[in-house]
């Protein structure tokens, strides 16, 4: 798929993004080739290929959610320039 430097910037200014003359011209080219290599791709015959929706074959990779015990809590009330029980106390903000 051949992008014209129009095309560009167009997608520039729907983008808001400002380019000089020159690199309209480069982001031509280089759009281009990339659009070039994606048909390539899609040429591909991918049938025998099972579509995936995730690619570790392991389990999560996230821990377990526990509910854990804090012990920072009273060491940071206790720098705070004012509190109520175990929570800040700030100035009302209207």
């Amino acid at each position: 798929m051949k992008l014209s430097r129009d095309d560009v910037a167009k997608i520039a200014t729907l983008a808001r993004l400002n380019f000089n003359d020159a690199e309209l011209d480069r982001l031509a080219t280089q759009l281009s080739s990339i659009f070039d290599y994606v048909e390539q791709l899609d040429q591909l015959d991918t049938d025998a290929i099972e579509p995936t929706t995730y690619t570790l074959t392991e389990a999560t990779p996230f821990r377990t959610d526990e509910a854990i015990v804090s012990k920072v809590r009273d060491p940071i009330l206790e720098q705070a320039p004012d509190r109520e029980g175990p929570l800040f106390r700030v100035p009302k903000v209207i």
